[in-house]
This record gives C-alpha cells, structure tokens and sequence, in this order.
C-alpha cells in the first residue's frame, strides 16, 4: 500500500469517525461533528444557578483551597463541538455548518452571549501560533482536495492567506518552527515560508507501531493524531493510537528517524498530557482500574491518582491545578476541582454537581471553562476561582 493510498484510508477512517461523532456528540468527553443544519443567532438566556447545585454552595467551605469568585452560564441552541479560550471574555468554538465537512470556526463573545463566523467548511480543531495571537486553519473547497490555510488574528479580524500545508494538527516548537499533519505525513515546518521537511509519512507510523506492537498487519493501527503532543525537548512526539484490540501511547524521536517506543497500555485510553519533563497523566484502563493515572517517563511506571469514571481532565499553564468530572450511578456528574503536587491530588473539591452532557474543560489563568453538549443544544460555564 503506497503512500497516496494509506493517507486516503486514513482520511477514510477519519470521513467515518466524524460521521459517527455526529450520533455521539450528547455522551460527555467524545470530541464529535453534529447535525448539518442551518444556524440562527443563539438565544440568549440569563441562568439563576441554583445553591444546590453546588457540593457545598456557592463558595467553597475553608476546609478547600479554592473559592468560586463567580460563574457564568451561557446556553446556546446549537452543540459546542470544540473550545478554546484565549480570555476571560473570547472564546473560538467549532460548531455546525452546512457543508463537505460540517464544521465552522466562530468567535463568541462570552459576557455578551454575541457569536461572529470567522470560516465555514473547516476542519475540526483548534490551532493558534506560538504567541497565541493567531488562529491557523484549514478551509476546504468543494472536495477534500480543494484546501487553503489561513491564520486569522482574532483581536482585529484580519485573515491572511499562509504559506504553511493544510494540518489536521499543528503544534508549535518555537515562534517559527512547527509540527503538522495533513492526512498523508507528518512535517516540519517554518512560518517564514521556507520549505517544509516530512518527518514520516502515516504509513511509515503505523508500520512502526504495529512492529513495536507485534501486530501484524499495519492496517490494524489507527493513530488519533487530533491529540498528539509535542514532547518537553522538542525532539519528540506523544500520539495515541488504537492498536488492535488495545489503546497504546507512543513515543516517536524526531531526531533518530524510525525510534519509537511503547510507553503504556490498556483496553482503554482516552485522554493523555505530558506534566513537567518526566510525567505524563492519562485516563483509562489499566490492569482492569478505571481511573487517573500518571506515568514516570524515567522509569517506566505508573500509579493511579484516582479511581472511577472519569470522562475529562485539564491541566492549568503552571501544571499545579488540574480540573476533571466524573460520573456515577444515579447522577448527571460531579466537577472536581484539585492540586497536582509531585504524584500526588491535594484538596480534591467537588465544586459543582449535575451538568448534564459534560464534554470539555479548559483552564485560563484563573478561569476554568467547562462546555455541555448535546445533539441540538449546549452550555458554557465560566468558574472564576480565587485561592483561600
């Protein structure tokens, strides 16, 4: 299978995730394309949250380190299926279009539950550069093939065209270097237009992770490469990928073509992120435990920080306060809110109880955003946290 074709079965596979995200966007945690259906102006609705809500009201009990400044709730009449805030006030949302890939980029305006288009026919994800000052992304024409990259500057507006390759993904080594993936390989690149260089083209990934596996037919690996990330040296790449039967994290050198390792695995992956210069956290099973595990990069182990279902995790900027929900019997969820000191959670709080269709989490200075979404509608939270 050459190249052409292995990208083609990837962007396949990809075409058919999307599709069957559209009946799943309502399950918490699952990153999805919804309904293609026309979008009107949002309705705006002022929510009074009830006390109960709260696990201990609306301020934190001191027996915490955290206290809840204040929380809005905005809801909207279409689903969230990505987010990312870049202030307290902006966010930059994918939600539904009618179009090849039933998908837009917009920019709402929180406080005022305003929303503007930045592009329609977009590709699902969120890419900025390395300052944070500009939006990448893809823009598609008619069919796959018919593609155009811009980077959008979300403070004035302005849209220009770049010279850097479509990317599915794009992560940023430094203020000019960068790693994308286009559906057929995974490249370096420079945004002052100078060449691109591929890394490995997708075939050559699978084939080395179903060898490192022992699987043997290549076709059997399915890379999530929506969340791969790049390592603390930026010599590195850290992918998911879907191996069989199991889920695995992979470790590809970028300077030693053809090095890649196994780092963990189990029955069940979902989430990942790489803390500090030797831990990397993730969600999952492992040795038949559901639950938050974090894994020694130096000696090849991990240990478990929390058991249950959890669906979603978020790491704040300084890596010392994380957020994450869970879900039990007989109730909608609990969001939790703690301290990640060394391996170890530390005022563990439940700070709000019974959203229903927990999808996201994101952490912004002192903000952290929480989104619910279901096939028709959606929510987003704003949780302004002070420490005692």
């Amino acid at each position: 299978m050459n190249k052409q074709q292995k990208g083609t079965l990837w962007k396949n596979k990809r075409e058919g995730l999307l599709m069957a995200a559209m009946l799943l966007v309502f399950i918490g945690g699952i990153y999805g394309v919804g309904g293609l259906y026309a979008i009107g102006k949002p309705e705006i609705r002022t929510a009074s949250i009830a006390n109960e809500q709260f696990a201990t009201g609306l301020i934190a009990q001191r027996t915490s380190s955290f206290k809840i400044e204040s929380v809005i709730r905005q809801s909207f009449t279409y689903p969230i299926y990505l987010f990312d805030a870049v202030d307290h006030n902006t966010i930059i949302v994918n939600r539904p279009d009618q179009s090849l890939t039933g998908a837009k980029l917009s920019r709402l305006h929180l406080n005022e539950n305003e929303i503007e288009d930045i592009a329609t026919n977009t590709d699902l994800g969120i890419s900025f550069t390395f300052d944070r000052k500009q939006l990448i992304y893809t823009q598609y024409g008619s069919d796959w093939r018919k593609r155009d990259t811009y980077s959008y500057d979300w403070v004035t507006g302005n849209r220009t065209s770049v010279t850097q390759n479509a990317t599915y993904s794009l992560l940023n080594v430094d203020k000019n270097t960068y790693i994308g993936f286009d559906g057929y390989s995974i490249t370096l690149g420079h945004n002052d237009g100078s060449k691109t260089r591929v890394l490995y083209n997708y075939e050559e990934l699978t084939d080395l992770i179903a060898d490192k596996s022992k699987i043997k037919q290549a076709e059997e690996v399915l890379i999530m490469l929506d969340s791969y990330q790049l390592g603390n040296d930026s010599q590195s790449v850290y992918m998911l990928a879907l191996v069989g039967d199991q889920y695995g994290i992979y470790r590809l050198q970028l300077n030693r073509p053809g090095q890649v390792e196994e780092m963990v695995k189990g029955p069940d992956i979902r989430q990942f992120k790489l803390i500090g210069d030797n831990s990397l956290l993730f969600l999952g099973t492992v040795d038949k435990t559901v639950g938050l595990f974090i894994y020694d990069l130096g000696k090849g182990t991990y240990k478990l920080l929390k058991t249950g279902e959890i669906w979603n995790f978020s790491i704040d900027q300084e890596e010392s306060r994380m957020a994450y929900f869970t879900m039990k019997e007989g109730q909608n969820s609990e969001l939790h809110t703690a301290y990640l000191e060394d391996d170890k959670l530390l005022s563990d709080t439940v700070i709000y109880q019974n959203i229903e269709n927990l999808q996201m989490l994101q952490w912004n200075g002192n903000d952290l955003f929480v989104s619910s979404s279901s096939i028709d509608k959606s929510e987003l939270y704003r949780f302004t946290l002070s420490i005692w």
